[in-house]
C-alpha cells in the first residue's frame, strides 16, 4: 500500500492495464555500510531471524549498530539493552534491480456492468488454501480463509462486513455499480507467496497483500488479529476505490484512502472509527547502573508501533524538513511513488494528507473534490487547491501544523 502540480499530472500517470495490481509494501528499509549497519526508525528487532518471529523491541531513532551475528540477510544487534534480529533483505538495490512499478487498478467499467472477481484467479487462490476453508458473504465481499484462530477469523469477517459502509460514510461517496469481490486471507505465508508469484510481479516489493482483478489477497501469518484486519482493510479499500471511481485515482489519493481506513482503530463490532489511529505504545524498562546501596536504576523508554509510529515518523520528517514538498507529492507518477528510496514516507505522508483534508479542514470541500472526480472531473493538484480554497503555502503550513498537534486519539 501512496501521493500532487498540475494539470499535466493526469497525463503523466502510467496507463492502467487489466490485471495490474496494487500491493502493500514492507515498511522496513535498511541500508548498511562498513561493518556497522544503519537502521531506520521503526525497524523491528525479532527474537529469531524470521520476520514473523516475536518482536523484541522497535528502534525509534535512526542509528548505526555493530552486528553481533549475521545469518543470510539477517543481522543480530543490541539496542538499549535488548538483543534482536533485523532483516537487511530490504536494503537499497541498484536502480537496474528495482522491480517494475505496479500501475493503478484498471478503470471501472460502465455503471451498468457488474465488477466481479476473476474466476480463474479465484480458483487458483482457493486451491492453495488448506482445508477446511471458511467463507462468509460480507456485503459486496466474499471472504475465504484457512485461518484457524476463531478470534482472528471472526475479526476479519466483521471488518469485511462493515467496510463498504465505512468507505461510503468516510468519503461521502456512493458507488452505483454493483460488485462481487473476493477476499482471500492465507493463514500461511508460503501459500500466499505461491499465489502472489503466479499472478503478480510484487515479490521484490516485499508486499504482504495485493488487490487486482476483483480480488484482495493477504497473509495473516505472524500478525495479530488487529494487524491482519488492518491489512484486509487496506487491500479491500483498493477494490472499493475501483468500484467508486470511473478512472484510477493518482497515487497519493489511491494509497491515502486505503491507508486512512486501515490506520483507524476498530470498535467491538469491527467498524473502523474515523479520526482515530491504531497501533500501540508501551514503556520499556531499560536497566541502568547499580547505585551505592546496591539498588539498580531503571529508565523508561516509550516505544510505539503501527500507525502511531507512522505518525511519529512524519512529525519528525516535517520538523527536519525531510518530507516531500506537497506540489511534488501530488505530481508523482506510480513509478516514482513506489521507488524504493523514501517509499515508506511517501505512503505515510499521503495517508495523513488525506486525513488532514477530511479532519483538519472542514471536510466538505475535500468530499466535493472526491465527488467531482467520481463524476469524471480531473483529480490533479489544481482541482484540489480550487476545491479546498487554499494555495500551496496555506496548504503546506496548515498540514504541517495539524500533523504536529495530531494524536489520533478521540
Amino acid at each position: 500500500m501512496a501521493t500532487a502540480t498540475l494539470g499535466a499530472a493526469a497525463a503523466a500517470q502510467e496507463p492502467p492495464r487489466e490485471g495490474d495490481v496494487l500491493g502493500s509494501a514492507s515498511d522496513l528499509r535498511i541500508e548498511s555500510g562498513g561493518n556497522a549497519v544503519l537502521l531506520e526508525a521503526g525497524t523491528k528487532l525479532h527474537a529469531e531471524p524470521h520476520r514473523h518471529a516475536a518482536v523484541v523491541t522497535v528502534i525509534d531513532v535512526e542509528l548505526a549498530l555493530e552486528p553481533l551475528e549475521r545469518r543470510e540477510s539477517w543481522v543480530r544487534v543490541r539496542f538499549e539493552g535488548r538483543i534482536g534480529w533485523a532483516d537487511l533483505a530490504a536494503a537499497a538495490r541498484p536502480a537496474a534491480d528495482a522491480p517494475a512499478a505496479p500501475s493503478p487498478l484498471p478503470a471501472a467499467p460502465p455503471a451498468a456492468e457488474e465488477i466481479a472477481a476473476d474466476e480463474t484467479r479465484l480458483a487458483r487462490a482457493l486451491d492453495l488454501l488448506s482445508e477446511p476453508v471458511q467463507e462468509l458473504e460480507a456485503g459486496q465481499f466474499r471472504v475465504y480463509t484457512d485461518v484457524r484462530s476463531q478470534r482472528k477469523r471472526r475479526m476479519l469477517f466483521d471488518v469485511a462486513r462493515h467496510l463498504g459502509a465505512a468507505h461510503r460514510a468516510r468519503y461521502g461517496l456512493a458507488p452505483e455499480r454493483p460488485a462481487r469481490f473476493a477476499v482471500i486471507v492465507f493463514a500461511e505465508e508460503a501459500s500466499y507467496r505461491e499465489f502472489e508469484d503466479s499472478v503478480t510481479d510484487l515479490r521484490l516489493l516485499d508486499a504482504e497483500g495485493h488487490a487486482g482483478s476483483g480480488i484482495a489477497a493477504l497473509v495473516a501469518e505472524g500478525r495479530t488479529a488487529a494487524e491482519a484486519a488492518a491489512l484486509l482493510v487496506h487491500e479491500s479499500a483498493h477494490l472499493l476505490n475501483r468500484q467508486t471511481f470511473r478512472t484510477a485515482p493518482p497515487p497519493w489519493l489511491e494509497e491515502g484512502i486505503a491507508n486512512d481506513l486501515a490506520y483507524c482503530r476498530l470498535d467491538k463490532s469491527g467498524r473502523p472509527l474515523p479520526q482515530t489511529l491504531g497501533g500501540k505504545g508501551f514503556i520499556a524498562e531499560i536497566p541502568g547502573p547499580v547505585d551505592q546501596f546496591g539498588r539498580r536504576r531503571f529508565a523508561g523508554t516509550l516505544h510505539v508501533e503501527g500507525p502511531l509510529a507512522s505518525l511519529g515518523r512524519l512529525q519528525r520528517a516535517l520538523a527536519a524538513g525531510e518530507a516531500v514538498p506537497l506540489p511534488r507529492l501530488l505530481d508523482l507518477t506510480w513509478r516514482e511513488f513506489v521507488a524504493p528510496e523514501g517509499r515508506e514516507l511517501r505512503y505515510i505522508q499521503s495517508t495523513f494528507l488525506v486525513r488532514y483534508l477530511l479532519d483538519g479542514l472542514d471536510g466538505d470541500s475535500f468530499k466535493r473534490f472526491l465527488n467531482d472526480f467520481q463524476d469524471g472531473a480531473d483529480a490533479d493538484a489544481a482541482a484540489l487547491l480550487s476545491a479546498i480554497g487554499r494555495d500551496w503555502g496555506e496548504l503546506a503550513t496548515g498540514f504541517a501544523d495539524w500533523v504536529r498537534r495530531y494524536t489520533g486519539r478521540e
